[in-house]
């Protein structure tokens, strides 16, 4: 096995850019593994955990792109590494050889007149400060980076609250505003169901399950998964229920988290109760709700977009009238494997391994 690597100074790719290319080099025939990625110290620990923090590396500045091969053979090495310099140089398609860079958000807002909306992928020591830019210049913004303080997510949502303005984030993966997918999201039918979700992984599962019955989506909306933290308070997931609520083409509500924090629950169903929309809400375990005649509780995913589809087509879903089983398992069975993608358990009997799962440990 040969490692090598390479250190990229003085040049800037956002994060998915980056994914992309690693996945890219990983294709490669003789390649067992390779990563194109940011030097600071959150990367540099995942290099680590993967044995493929080589000494050079450690010589590098966080600001610097570090490009590692691991491959059967010096010669599929190096091909891999001058394969990994020329994709670095290749523009994305969406930039049309007549572009110049920008490098601040001024800058870009004078480069695309009547822009409003500002996507952050930088590295998290930076992406609070550019993200109070975006909001003092009036933009909605989402910020895909991570490791920004819960003190400057809160301040910033605070910020975007009284500016009337969306502050997906941070570490929002997923959204689809305006029919328009960003981060993870997949391209799925424009329609009159919207979503507020603080799991990008949940809203990219959920959004596909609307889709393949035939349904789209109006809005979907990405919170970042603290959002539903007393700490924050739920300010973004109000925000976007808010905002679907009042939104006269969506006709039906979705939210998806993690389990936010009591008080955030309870703001939550109290909103809910001031609307005549139906809302399916799902937070990946059963909690005790309130009756509204309009609220929709579901443990899983699928049962939830079954739900929001047979609600607005008024047609009956075979998932949304199932009562999941849970999984029988064989007198001398000891072991259950799982299958998890992301941060959120995507599978519609989530609940059911769960409890397979507790069997399993008696």
């Amino acid at each position: 096995m040969i490692l090598k690597t390479k250190i990229v100074q003085d040049k800037y790719l956002d994060s998915v850019k980056l994914m992309l290319i690693s996945k890219e080099l990983r294709q490669q025939d003789g390649v067992l593994d390779a990563v194109a990625i940011l030097a600071n110290k959150e990367n540099r620990e995942i290099l680590a955990a993967t044995e493929m923090l080589v000494e050079e590396i450690k010589a590098a500045k966080e600001t610097d792109i570090v490009i590692v091969i691991k491959a059967k053979t010096e010669d599929k090495a190096k091909a891999a590494l001058d394969m990994a310099e020329q994709l670095l140089k290749t523009p994305s398609p969406s930039q049309s050889s007549s572009q110049r860079p920008v490098r601040n958000i001024s800058s870009a807002i004078k480069s695309m007149d009547g822009a409003n909306f500002c996507l952050i992928s930088v590295a998290g020591k930076y992406a609070a400060r550019e993200a109070e830019q975006a909001l003092d210049k009036g933009l909605h913004v989402m910020v895909f980076s991570d490791n920004v303080s819960i003190a400057d997510e809160l301040r910033l949502k605070q910020k975007a609250l009284k500016k009337g303005l969306l502050m997906m984030g941070p570490d929002c993966g997923t959204a689809i505003v305006n029919g328009c997918p960003l981060g993870f999201a997949n391209a799925v039918p424009s329609g009159e169901i919207g979503i507020v979700s603080a799991a990008g992984t949940g809203l990219q599962e959920l959004s596909v399950a609307i889709a393949n019955r035939g349904c789209g989506i109006s809005q979907a909306l990405g919170t970042g998964g603290r959002d539903g933290k007393k700490a924050i308070g739920g300010i973004m997931l109000s925000s976007g229920l808010d905002y679907l609520i009042h939104d006269p083409k969506t006709k039906v509500i979705v939210m998806i988290a993690k389990t936010p924090d009591a008080e955030v629950r309870e703001q939550l169903w109290q909103q809910i109760s001031t609307t005549d929309k139906p809302v399916i809400v799902s937070f990946l375990q059963a909690v005790e709700h309130p009756k509204h005649e309009n609220l929709h509780y579901h443990v899983s995913l699928e049962e939830c977009a079954a739900k929001a589809c047979s609600i607005l087509t008024k047609v009956p879903d075979p998932v949304d009238a199932q009562d999941l089983a849970p999984l029988s398992l064989a007198p001398k069975r000891k072991y259950l494997m799982g299958l998890y993608s992301g941060g959120t358990c995507v599978t519609r009997r989530n609940s059911s391994i769960i409890r397979s799962w507790q069997l399993c440990q008696k």
